[in-house]
């Protein structure tokens, strides 16, 4: 799964639980890629937090916002 991230803080763990808790009675051999598109709120610091708890999850930041579209893509 990739998720592009922008300005989300404040739903990005709820989304990665409910993911994880849906995905899990399907299959355990899944990949959660989160892609920071140069957010300006606290959405980084989640992403790390995320990763250290799952560890299906990994994170990508990009260096500039680049928008949804090219972000997938680059996930």
């Amino acid at each position: 799964i990739i998720i592009p991230i922008y300005n989300c803080q404040n739903s990005i763990e709820i989304l990665i639980i409910k993911i994880v808790q849906k995905i899990s009675l399907y299959s355990s051999s899944f990949e959660i890629i989160l892609i920071d598109d140069d957010s300006l709120d606290g959405s980084w610091k989640i992403l790390k937090s995320l990763r250290n708890k799952y560890k299906k999850i990994k994170i990508f930041k990009n260096k500039k916002n680049i928008g949804q579209h090219p972000t997938i893509i680059k996930g």
